[in-house]
């Protein structure tokens, strides 16, 4: 007799060398059992034709042929949902990945940074469109809360950038600890200060107004989602 799904043996009582389909049992789960382990273990395993390895580190699927390990196809889903905030998460982990409903940018965490992945026109419910060029200046980011973000192009060499924000930043994203800050000066503002280069994003978000801007390499600065022009600050 054998078990309804596994077909695993189940010898009867008084069954004459009942180890034998004990040993096959033996034999089938090793290779019909998911091996569950880190996926720099891999190797530690026998690809045993029908086995199936899941690393538990990285979700990475592999099925067995008898002499190698091939990475199954991913799972296929119908979409992707992220949570919707105003705001970065105060303390995400590497892989975490939402969406900010205040600027429309889809974000990501990295091992050491946060970064945008992609980023639509603003949302806004300003339907007034007779500020004419007003909309492109600092004025237009007074009130509310503003991301304010650095991208040096993919082959950039190494170039400061600045901004003084009427207001104050609630948050950084991408800065380094050597090089980047933000310093409240004498006259209540705060002064924001870094470096770039290939390709690194480095941002803030901030409450009031964007007064004064410096990009000093190849790149884009994005307020809110949208390319700006420094010189019109």
């Amino acid at each position: 007799m054998t078990t309804e799904n596994h077909k695993l043996n189940t010898p009867e009582e008084g069954t004459v060398d009942w180890h034998v389909p004990l040993n096959d049992n033996f034999r089938a789960i090793d290779s019909g059992v998911e091996i569950r382990d880190v996926e720099a273990n891999l190797g530690d395993y026998l690809p045993k034709d029908g086995a199936k390895f899941f690393a538990t580190d990285t979700g990475r699927r592999f099925l067995g042929d008898g002499e190698t390990w091939t990475e199954a196809p991913p799972q296929p889903r119908d979409r992707l949902g992220v949570s919707g905030v105003d705001s970065d998460p105060t303390d995400p982990v590497p892989g975490e990945i939402w969406y900010r409903a205040d600027t429309n940018t889809l974000r990501v965490k990295l091992a050491n940074e946060v970064q945008s992945l992609a980023t639509g026109p603003a949302v806004s419910d300003d339907t007034d469109s007779s500020s004419g060029s007003d909309s492109d200046s600092g004025s237009d980011t007074s009130g509310g809360s503003h991301t304010l973000e650095f991208v040096a192009a993919e082959n950039a060499d190494y170039g400061r950038y600045s901004a003084v924000i009427d207001g104050e930043v609630t948050s950084t994203s991408g800065f380094d600890a050597g090089g980047d800050t933000v310093t409240t000066q004498s006259d209540g503002t705060e002064l924001v200060e870094g470096g770039l280069k290939k390709g690194r994003t480095e941002g803030v978000t901030f409450e009031g107004t964007l007064t004064q801007l410096s990009f000093g390499l190849d790149g884009t600065v994005y307020l809110d989602g949208n390319a700006v022009d420094p010189a019109d600050y």
